[in-house]
């Protein structure tokens, strides 16, 4: 996994698969998304969140299913305790 500090606030991490199949732009844009997600999020700023690990691509999901412009975003504690899964939409 890679690890990328954004803000100092979380580290917003991405599986090896989506590292391969992700373009660096597509990555930014990502990392900007999850940042501002975990940021603004009450639950997750209080639950101790730490890091964010990407789990898909906005292209990787089932295409029978008509919501597909999200990543799939596991958050976690610094110790790694899981504390929930997220759909995360880019920002506008």
């Amino acid at each position: 996994m890679r690890f990328t500090s954004v803000l100092n606030s979380i580290k917003v991490t991405f599986t090896n698969h989506v590292i391969k199949a992700m373009k660096p732009a597509e990555r930014a844009i990502c990392e900007a998304a999850v940042t501002q997600h975990a940021e603004t999020d009450a639950n997750l700023k209080t639950r101790g969140t730490a890091v964010a690990l990407v789990k898909s691509t906005r292209e990787g999901h089932d295409p029978r299913t008509s919501d597909t412009n999200h990543w799939t975003v596991e958050f976690k504690k610094e110790n790694g305790d899981h504390i929930t899964t997220r759909h995360v939409y880019p920002r506008k």
